[in-house]
């Protein structure tokens, strides 16, 4: 998850350069703190008011405050870091109660789905605040269990090549759900898929018309496994009839209309027969989602980002690797509208099996050719996404075979189907009079050379969940609260008595240590068990028939742990 860190100090570093005030940050789940210890080094003092960890475990919080203690100077520490032991979603309620409480910026990176967080996570944000999520079970959200991805998305996941950003899709629709039902918005200013796991960041605005207007970005998705082709509906759309007749209406009557407020009644949408049948094979498309059809990005904001990366943060160790995906977003934003890309030699291989390989270059050059733009996709690096129409991709497709000799008569492809009905011209496709020119253009040649796309780390996945309860805190009453000052509104403030920072500890250091001091603990303990045992031995042979001692010296130098070996052995009772 180090790329995980790099990128979130980094977002909320160029976030909270576009603040008029410093931020209040919480992380819900810190584990061994060290994003927490990371935030207080890393971002800019002044951008810093107040930093919450928060973490279930009592282990945890105890490793939180060694890891603090570590890496910064007690003074810092009172000054800015609070931290409790409790739930995620209690702490979130009880900051929701005072207005004065909410946080600017609230982290939520746990083990699976971030859902369970989200409603409280609303109640607590500012407006105008950053919300960051994570979601580490792309197992149920890339299709291997579509009853848990519909109970905890309400979508149904697609198993096939474009699998992760659907997974993307998925998670801003419930977002945008759980938005609605607090009256806020949500805008998304970065969404990543990256190793084993998708990072979100939102802007949340608290107003109930702009969260009205969140329908209009939910659509379902038609999909054809047999081909590969997609189609996206929307399942509302703005009606128009309505909006004409409050316009005429709107300056002789002053009755408090959705139109008078700006926002657009809307309706059911209409179902195009592009969505029921494929476009290639006319089969019965299969529907998936509902997803988030809007915009993944904010091209400003991502701009500001690798500019912030580049000038803050080249020091970090994923910096190359992060630097990459970006640029590749940075590019995908010209294609916000778009969803979903292209995997060409997928689709032309479901087409036919017989259709040689063609390379990225050679596809992105006809797309550029043809007017159409084009950009990487940050989720694969052999997919394309581009705002050609399927049609066109099936024509580049067929002149491709036509290219290499392969023809409706070619035994090759006399028992496919599908590539039968291309060639022969019985697809049905629309007219379309544009030229295919598979002539290298040199925005296609440079896209391969710049290699943005860099290899995972070694080592790298997700590390195993923690499971023991018996550290969890039950109730708010295990936690240090001084809630002397708060009676009224219930939200206690919380204070830390021992806590530092610094960024060179790892999880993996903390970890080893932690392990290294048990090991150590526990060999000590061997010992003077042995010891107690062999003292115990010596003294019952100096037992007399009275059940006494004989020298009392003896007895008044056995230690305390010899005297409990004792006790239990020979029932004696110490006076």
């Amino acid at each position: 998850m180090a790329t995980n860190r790099d990128l979130s100090i980094a977002v909320i570093e160029t976030f909270g350069s576009q603040c008029e005030s410093a931020l209040r940050l919480f992380e819900g789940l810190s584990a061994s703190g060290i994003r927490t210890c990371r935030y207080l080094s890393e971002l800019s003092p002044s951008l810093v008011a107040h930093i919450h960890a928060n973490d279930i475990d009592k282990g945890a919080c105890a490793q939180i405050e060694r890891n603090l203690a570590l890496n910064h100077s007690e003074l810092e520490i009172d000054s800015k870091v609070c931290l409790t032991n409790a739930d995620c979603n209690l702490i979130l309620r009880q900051h929701a109660m005072n207005e004065m409480e909410h946080f600017d910026v609230i982290d939520i990176d746990p083990y699976g789905s971030c859902v369970p967080f989200l409603n409280a996570s609303f109640a607590a944000i500012n407006d105008g605040g950053l919300l960051c999520l994570t979601c580490t079970d792309l197992s149920i959200l890339c299709g291997n269990d579509a009853h848990a991805a519909f109970r905890k998305y309400a979508s149904l996941p697609i198993h096939d090549k474009i699998m992760h950003e659907h997974a993307i899709r998925m998670i801003l629709h419930r977002v945008a759900n759980v938005a609605t039902l607090n009256e806020c918005s949500v805008e998304p200013l970065l969404s990543m898929f990256c190793d084993y796991y998708i990072r979100i960041f939102v802007r949340v605005r608290k107003s109930k018309n702009s969260s009205n207007q969140l329908s209009l970005n939910l659509a379902d998705v038609y999909y054809c496994y047999k081909c590969s082709i997609w189609k996206t509906q929307p399942l509302v759309e703005r009606n128009s009839k309505h909006d004409n007749v409050a316009r005429s209406t709107s300056t002789s009557t002053s009755t408090s209309t959705s139109s008078s407020t700006g926002v657009a009644r809307i309706t059911a949408a209409t179902v195009h027969d592009d969505c029921v049948h494929c476009v290639l094979c006319k089969s019965k498309n299969k529907k998936f989602g509902p997803i988030w059809s809007g915009h993944l990005y904010n091209e400003a904001f991502v701009g500001k980002l690798v500019e912030t990366l580049r000038q803050r943060f080249s020091y970090v160790p994923t910096h190359d690797r992060l630097l990459g995906k970006l640029l590749i977003i940075q590019r995908e934003c010209k294609l916000n509208h778009v969803p979903y890309f292209v995997h060409h030699n997928y689709f032309a291989l479901k087409v036919s099996t017989a259709c040689p390989q063609m390379k990225n270059a050679v596809f992105r050059s006809v797309l550029e050719n043809a007017g159409y733009q084009w950009s990487l996709s940050h989720c694969t690096p052999d997919a394309t996404k581009t705002d050609a129409p399927f049609t066109f991709i099936c024509r580049v497709v067929k002149e491709w075979l036509i290219k290499h000799d392969i023809n409706a008569q070619s035994v090759r492809v006399q028992n496919n189907v599908i590539a039968q009905k291309l060639l022969s011209g019985n697809a049905a496709l629309p007219s379309d009079d544009t030229i295919i020119d598979f002539s290298l253009t040199k925005n296609a040649k440079d896209a391969n050379k710049e290699k943005l796309f860099k290899m995972t780390p070694k080592n790298w996945g997700p590390k195993k969940a923690a499971s023991s309860s018996k550290n969890k805190a039950s109730n708010c009453s295990e936690m240090d609260v001084d809630d002397t000052d708060n009676k009224d509104n219930m939200s206690p403030t919380i204070t830390v008595k021992h806590v530092c920072v610094a960024p060179p500890l790892t999880e993996r250091e903390g970890a080893a240590e932690a392990e290294a001091e048990a090991e150590a603990a526990h060999g000590d303990e061997d010992e003077d068990e042995a010891e107690a045992e062999a003292e115990a031995e010596r003294l019952s042979k100096m037992e007399c028939a009275n059940g006494g001692y004989q020298d009392t010296a003896d007895l008044n130098s056995a230690d305390s742990s010899t005297r409990r070996k004792i006790s239990m052995t020979h029932k004696l009772e110490w006076v």
